[in-house]
């Protein structure tokens, strides 16, 4: 990392599909192993890897002496995603599936490109759909690598903590799919941050991470902050 000048480098190419990374570099981070990694929100249709709330973390966590990313990641059209919901069923349950799975595939990319880097401390902050991909990464040994939708194995050693904001493991499809079931004693620690009235994630997802992390007798390592009259957006 050491390679990339002090301020921000844009738009660094991390993956195959040409997917990009911003990098906010400081002089003398607290530690040149450790970053900070933030991924947006949007719906898995919407928003830039440049949006307000990743400058305002790269700023505060500059700040605070960590040296910080930003990543864009595979969205995909708001035209499809309304198809899909028009159809229901498995359409709309194989919309999500693909929209999530795609997207962290990116992430799982990014990480191997930050750990290249010289990185074996990743600290993931997400939002929304950022928290969801978050948390999708986190999980061990699953289904979803082995089917259709391909998602791949993180090295999961070098993910220090996730920060999920207002994200999920169950997805809002009939039936839900509850990857929240396959974290294991191999998933880094989480902080969860959701609020009561949240209708587009609702906070019984976060409630369920929460509860397997006590039942894996790891309830340390996971805290759940629920914000009472807190809504998605605020």
């Amino acid at each position: 990392i050491s390679d990339y000048d002090v301020g921000k480098t844009d738009d660094i190419v991390y993956n195959k599909q040409e997917q990009k990374l911003d990098l906010y570099r400081i002089a003398n981070p607290s530690n040149i192993s450790e970053i900070i990694l933030y991924i947006h929100g949007g719906y898995f249709m919407r928003g830039t890897e440049e949006n307000q709330y990743a400058l305002d973390c790269a700023t505060k966590f500059n700040a605070e002496g960590y040296n910080v990313i930003s990543m864009a990641y595979t969205l995909q059209t708001e035209l499809s995603y309304a198809q899909a919901m028009a159809a229901g069923g498995q359409t709309a349950t194989y919309w999500w599936l693909n929209a999530v799975i795609r997207a962290t595939n990116d992430l799982i990319d990014a990480i191997e490109f930050i750990k290249a880097l010289g990185i074996n401390k990743i600290n993931i902050i997400g939002y929304s759909a950022g928290a969801t991909m978050a948390l999708l990464s986190s999980i061990g040994p699953n289904p979803f690598t082995q089917t259709l939708y391909g998602l791949k194995t993180p090295d999961r050693s070098v993910m220090h903590t996730v920060t999920a904001i207002a994200g999920s493991l169950t997805t809002p499809t009939d039936p839900p799919s509850e990857a929240w079931g396959f974290l294991d004693e191999n998933s880094p620690k989480i902080m969860l941050w959701q609020g009561t009235t949240d209708t587009v994630v609702p906070s019984s997802g976060a409630q369920a991470i929460k509860n397997k992390y006590d039942e894996m007798i790891r309830s340390n390592d996971c805290t759940l902050n629920l914000l009472e009259g807190v809504g998605h957006d605020d």
